[in-house]
């Protein structure tokens, strides 16, 4: 079966040499000085790069979001990039074949680590790199013969120039991953989540463990670029988790843009991917190619969630900022998530959301940072009120000390109001929402559709079903606001309500 296996690899590396070989042609009228010329250029501009070494894959133009992303990686020898781009858009081909084959014309390349899913498919992903490097015609002819006799083995080769290159599988031991003296430089993981692996968080949490560790720690002082090759395909990902980290560059490539255009106009047509959402239904259309990976509800459904251009802040007959307290701020804790929703002519509108694996101190500073961008008056003073609430926890000494500390860091005063809500079942309390959705009183901020945050929280909301063990937290957020908003709500009674306002003993 080992011996098949073999075989069969060995007849996919001789096609890729073929196809090499048959796509490139060498101009051999070209005079020495071109010939520097050209180089000199390709080492520059990396759409004539592409075009020049690798007319075989490119069968149109380069997008413009290839190009950003090749030179943001040659600029930045320290990075850690997320390439989320939708699916049928090149990541694997630019960021493993052509992105690191221009770091290595480029002098920027020691060791390049290619990891994938498992190691069988890393070696496969890599092989059409080294297959490049073997009978690329045009690399051949500017760079000489690379392959280094005695190392140039599947999943681990040397070029001549004692560059190295090698395959991993995820969660493997990438220890002592070094040529000679040099470690990896230029680490690519490439679609390093599957829809098996997304389906358990604990899975999720050790392998984005090792990639932190074990993987990222690898790379030393000569360099640390790590690329993410992966289009979002779920929530709680690895690649989600590595995106929420600071200093992480995340750039997002949907099928389709915000102005409602092909991302790649070059290769597609606008009328090429309605017809593909036609085949395959919006929910996969909206998880493979527009990143925004869908749950399918059995309470509360896709089809209840009403995307709607909001009006200006101040048109909300009361607004408020409720906040479903976390203490632990780890991976395995709950998420703190703060959800900004208003009440307008009967209906409940969802303005914001913050849900997040992190301290009670990031949630505080989303809350001060979003009231601070609130519409003023003349004289500086907020036009727009938001009623930030929580629910009293046996931490709150802990959440009292935190909030001051942030709020002196900030140098800004935010006001919280305590609220005790019922200790009844969770799950009673949240389907208490569902007439509504079911009625159509709901509606989501059409500006925040593609935030994470508001993704999250959505999917957090459609996984409610009974016997439930996954996050709660901003649904439970959700339906804190929107019981406190249904008080404001007039009821028909010919009887005048009568009574002296009572001050919140939880007001801090």
């Amino acid at each position: 079966m080992i011996k098949k296996e073999d075989n069969r690899a060995y007849e996919r590396y001789l096609e890729k040499l073929d196809s090499i070989q048959r796509f490139n042609q060498v101009n051999l009228n070209e005079s020495k000085t071109q010939r520097k010329a050209r180089i000199s250029r390709a080492k520059t501009d990396y759409a004539f790069f592409v075009s020049y070494y690798f007319p075989h894959y490119a069968t149109c133009e380069c997008a413009k979001f290839q190009v950003d992303a090749a030179n943001y990686i040659l600029r930045n020898k320290n990075c850690v990039d997320v390439e989320a781009w939708a699916r049928g858009h090149a990541k694997s081909t630019h960021l493993d074949i052509m992105v690191p084959f221009w770091l290595w014309m480029n002098n920027e390349l020691d060791v390049m680590l290619l990891v994938g899913k498992n190691e069988g498919d890393a070696k496969i992903l890599l092989s059409d790199l080294q297959a490049e490097f073997e009978a690329n015609p045009q690399i051949l002819a500017d760079f000489g013969t690379q392959q280094k006799v005695g190392s140039w083995e599947e999943g681990n080769f040397v070029t001549k120039n004692g560059v190295a290159f090698f395959s991993l599988g995820r969660g493997q031991s990438p220890r002592g991953v070094r040529y000679r003296n040099k470690r990896p430089n230029y680490i690519v993981c490439d679609d390093i989540d599957d829809d098996e692996l997304i389906k358990n968080p604990l899975r999720v949490k050790k392998t984005v463990r090792w990639v932190l560790g074990a993987l990222f720690n690898t790379m030393d002082n000569n360099g640390a670029r790590m690329v993410f090759a992966n289009n979002l395909i779920g929530v709680d990902t690895v690649v989600t988790n590595i995106a929420k980290r600071p200093n992480v560059r995340v750039n997002k490539i949907n099928a389709i843009d915000e102005n409602g255009k092909p991302s790649w106009p070059q290769k597609y047509t606008l009328s090429y991917f309605e017809e593909r959402r036609s085949v395959i239904g919006d929910y996969a259309f909206q998880t493979e190619f527009m990143n925004n990976p869908q749950i399918e509800g059995d309470i509360f459904k896709d089809e209840q969630i009403q995307w709607a251009k909001f009006p200006p802040l101040k048109a909300f007959e009361c607004i408020v900022g409720q906040w479903d307290v976390a203490y632990a701020g780890t991976p395995s804790s709950d998420t703190n998530a703060v959800k900004i929703w208003g009440l307008l002519e009967g209906s409940f509108y969802h303005i914001k959301a913050f849900v997040r694996h992190c301290k009670m101190a990031d949630a505080i500073r989303f809350m001060i940072d979003y009231e601070r961008k609130l519409p003023k008056d003349k004289d500086g003073h907020p036009t727009v009120r938001i009623l930030w609430r929580f629910e009293s926890q046996f931490w709150n000494d802990a959440l009292k000390m935190t909030l001051q500390q942030v709020c002196d860091e900030e140098k800004y005063e935010l006001s919280l109001i305590q609220c005790e809500r019922p200790v009844n079942n969770k799950f009673v309390r949240i389907v208490s929402m569902q007439p509504y959705y079911q009625n159509g009183r709901v509606y989501y901020n059409k500006a925040e559709e593609f935030n994470l945050d508001m993704q999250v929280g959505i999917n957090q909301l459609k996984s409610i079903e009974p016997g439930y063990n996954t996050h709660d937290d901003g649904p439970d957020a959700d339906q804190a606001a929107i019981e406190f908003l249904s008080k404001f709500i007039p009821i028909n009674s010919p009887l005048p309500l009568v009574g002296s306002r009572l001050k919140s003993a939880g007001a801090w």
